[in-house]
């Protein structure tokens, strides 16, 4: 009867502890949505922000982005470093040397990267994940952009933040918001994030800027982003 008693103490004590490591399992894993910007980089619209995909994930995207069409890949092959690459149309701008030979619209290629050096996933709950990175780094760098950014996630309320800055067409200071209500539901609105940012793009003394588009209408972007199962991502602003 004592060694009974001392086995289901035993197993009490088992089953409590497995529910504890669970606990603590689910609280390090657990994560806002990330939100991707239309270069394909963690970030919200057109500007980026600390947050980045996990290792081994591969995408592909397309943004129209006036006037502008943007083709992106994207693969992450560290959790620290994030590698994309875009090919920007230019729209109704035919190539100087061969558009007339039927080659089409101008376009330009761009590689990025960026270095998180913090995470929250490392275990830096109480500090915002800090990142450093370069836009189109390589070849004629008409795109080129250096910056740094901070971005914090308050998990219990569905929200994250950034504030960054940067030089070359990312012009100085700029910021980020996003809110994921729906995250803990079951249902299709899982994927559901609300975000804005202040767009610090220099449009208009930008030197291969598209001639059409120079002007700012405002330096507010605000939009939704749905992701599907991490599959499908849709965006609007």
């Amino acid at each position: 009867q004592e060694l009974a008693l001392g086995m289901d103490k035993a197993a009490s004590c088992l089953f409590q502890d497995l529910k504890i490591v669970e606990e603590i399992d689910k609280k390090v894993h657990d994560a806002l949505p990330l939100i991707i910007n239309y270069q394909l980089q963690g970030g919200y619209f057109t500007m980026p922000s600390a947050r980045t995909y996990s290792a081994g994930t591969f995408g592909f995207g397309y943004a129209y982005v006036a006037p502008y069409n943007i083709w992106s890949l994207g693969f992450q092959f560290f959790d620290h470093i994030e590698t994309t690459g875009n090919y920007w149309v230019y729209r109704k701008w035919l190539d100087p040397m061969f558009g007339h030979m039927g080659f089409g619209d101008y376009a330009e290629r761009a590689a990025n990267v960026k270095f998180i050096l913090l995470r929250r996933e490392d275990g830096f709950d109480y500090v915002p994940d800090f990142a450093i990175g370069w836009n189109d780094f390589f070849g004629s760098c008409r795109f080129r952009s250096f910056y740094v950014a901070a971005t914090k996630e308050w998990l219990s309320q569905d929200l994250e933040a950034t504030l960054g800055w940067g030089c070359g067409r990312i012009d100085g200071f700029y910021g980020g918001i996003a809110w994921s209500p729906w995250r803990r539901c079951s249902h299709f609105l899982k994927g559901l994030s609300f975000a804005a940012e202040y767009d610090a793009n220099n449009y208009r003394k930008h030197l291969f800027e598209h001639p059409k588009g120079r002007e700012v209408k405002s330096r507010i972007n605000a939009g939704i982003q749905w992701n599907f199962r991490d599959l499908i991502r849709l965006s609007a602003s």
